[in-house]
């Protein structure tokens, strides 16, 4: 399941998210419906594996076409294999590039020269701006040589690129992957 998230108004009742291609005679079935958390902050959880493209709609009947969306979600998990880490410090395929207006889920493995396995330590996933402001620290998810990190919403709703990089959480701060992430697409909130 994905989260999917936008902001509008207070108090909207009849928001519904309907997944790509579904049939739209169908839409009070395929409907997911968002709730309100904090004031104007909605929230919905959709099944990515329905659909890989949300839009989201408003009112109690249904949409005449596709194109009286309000807002389009893009659910991108992003894997990429292999990464080359620790001592040689080559890094293939390091550059990501995401066209999401939500959370982002990244998932590597970190692989050394020889192409085998790296065992990673306990790591977190540091993120920053092009200026070295450090933007986040994101403890990722590890098993063996692969991990998973879940970037905030609130990082990617702006088109730019960001630094990443996984680092041995002790003294030696050792980065054992990084790479940039592109956002290439930034959706508007709903009017």
């Amino acid at each position: 399941m994905e989260t999917l998230t936008f902001t509008a108004q207070s108090g909207v009742l009849d928001f519904y998210v309907l997944p790509e291609g579904s049939s739209l005679a169908a839409w009070d079935t395929n409907a997911e419906y968002p709730i309100e958390g904090e004031s104007g902050h909605y929230s919905v959880e959709v099944d990515p594996s329905i659909a890989t493209v949300w839009r989201l709609f408003r009112g109690s009947t249904q949409p005449s076409s596709w194109n009286d969306w309000l807002e389009v979600f893009r659910i991108q998990s992003i894997a990429v294999l292999p990464t080359q880490g620790m001592d040689d410090r080559d890094y293939s395929v390091a550059t990501i590039q995401a066209s999401v207006d939500a959370d982002l889920s990244i998932a590597r493995t970190v692989r050394d020269a020889a192409n085998e396995p790296v065992l990673l330590p306990t790591c977190d996933f540091v993120l920053c701006d092009k200026n070295q402001k450090h933007l986040a620290t994101i403890p990722p998810t590890i098993s063996g040589a692969s991990y998973t990190v879940q970037v905030p919403r609130s990082l990617t709703k702006l088109e730019r690129t960001i630094f990443f990089a996984l680092r041995i959480r002790d003294s030696s701060n050792l980065d054992l992957d990084r790479g940039t992430i592109q956002f290439v697409y930034a959706a508007t909130a709903p009017v």
